[in-house]
């Protein structure tokens, strides 16, 4: 592994480590993500095609029957988590809405959409496309599946703090074992992108719905 693309992941995971303490923290770690991933693109280290932002895979890595499965998954499992919350805990709902009163800024359906794909891409390009990518080429898989998402969740766990935060949290950290599991079967982080902003919005939906 180069120097620099160590100092980069080191940034990160010790970024999102420190965003216990505050967000700002977690914007350095992205922003080290995204630097890594521009760097790696424009100069050759790691193209963008292998790193999985070529629209043209889409379809290709759609086809895999077992891909497609993946994608679906997260939406299926974000209802059931949402039944049994709904079940357990009287303010699952409130913990399920914590980390969007801190993060959207818009409310109108339109900008909503556009918003949360944009923080959906904010979050998988960094930690898909360049920590995940080294961490597979370098470590075993398991780890390549497994940090990420923790590094990840610990980003969002000062927000809960309620009766039903494990089962928040538990869902939070699953799903993005999936998404980085659907990463390493297709290799297109645009399907990840996809499957989770479109989980997302379902998500919403169903907290606002209820």
């Amino acid at each position: 592994m180069r120097r620099s693309t160590a100092f980069i992941m080191i940034v990160m995971t010790a970024g999102a480590i420190a965003s216990l303490f505050g967000r700002i923290w977690y914007i350095l770690a992205v922003s080290a993500g995204l630097l890594g991933v521009l760097v790696g693109g424009l100069f050759g280290r790691t193209s963008f095609r292998e790193c999985g932002l070529a629209p043209a895979d889409i379809a290709a890595g759609l086809t895999a029957r077992k891909n497609l499965l993946l994608a679906v998954v997260p939406v299926v499992l974000i209802a059931g988590e949402v039944w049994i919350g709904v079940q357990l805990y009287s303010d699952y709902i409130r913990c399920g809405l914590a980390i969007w009163d801190h993060q959207l800024v818009f409310t109108g359906t339109a900008t909503l959409v556009l918003h949360i794909l944009f923080l959906t891409m904010l979050e998988e390009i960094p930690w898909r496309c360049y920590y995940q990518l080294n961490i597979g080429q370098n470590f075993p898989g398991i780890a390549a599946l497994i940090l990420p998402a923790t590094w990840i969740t610990l980003w969002v766990m000062p927000l809960y703090g309620t009766s039903a935060s494990v089962i928040c949290l538990l869902g939070f950290f699953i799903r993005r074992l999936i998404w980085g599991y659907l990463y390493a079967e297709s290799g297109s982080v645009l399907i990840v992108i996809i499957s989770h902003w479109i989980t997302t919005l379902f998500y919403l939906v169903l907290l606002v719905g209820i």
